[in-house]
């Protein structure tokens, strides 16, 4: 079922891979592998509601998955909807995973970078993403510092962002 779930989620098929994962998630609830196809399927479908509840059950099964636990952070900061956004805690998780990867992911530093925004710390936001630049560079990845030299120029202008088609970067 998890297969074909993500052989549909390829075609970009949605409602019918929501139907075959939600069937591997009634056989093995607790398999991160089911709740995170969940949770990028119910992003993919714009349902970040959901996305969130099966992102959370994710990290309770995995709580060390750093990757996991950013890619939660990222939807809390920038979750279109109001209601699902919790940039407290994703600043919480953000700067958690900072300190373990002492400074040096820019990946990372990116979303506490969006946490700080979403809060409203815009001060924070450019100072954490001019970091996050530098390291970026530092790695050879351009294609992501260019996504992080846009988001700073929002939080120069004292605007946070919101990401609008799924979950994650």
């Amino acid at each position: 079922e998890l297969q074909s779930a993500n052989t549909l989620l390829g075609a970009k098929r949605f409602q019918e891979a929501l139907k075959h994962a939600h069937a591997a998630h009634e056989h093995a609830p607790q398999l991160p592998q089911t709740n995170k196809m969940l949770a990028m399927l119910y992003a993919a479908t714009g349902n970040l509601t959901e996305s969130l509840k099966y992102q959370r059950k994710v990290i309770e099964v995995q709580p060390n998955n750093h990757d996991e636990r950013r890619s939660l952070a990222w939807m809390l900061a920038t979750a279109p909807n109001a209601a699902d956004r919790d940039p407290k805690m994703a600043i919480s998780i953000a700067e958690n995973l900072c300190q373990i990867s002492q400074h040096r992911n820019h990946y990372f530093l990116d979303t506490l970078a969006v946490a700080y925004a979403a809060d409203g710390q815009f001060a924070k936001a450019v100072e954490v993403m001019n970091k996050a630049i530098q390291v970026g560079m530092q790695n050879n990845d351009a294609n992501h510092v260019n996504a992080m030299q846009q988001r700073l120029k929002l939080f120069q202008q004292n605007q946070p962002y919101v990401h609008h088609t799924g979950a994650g970067q």
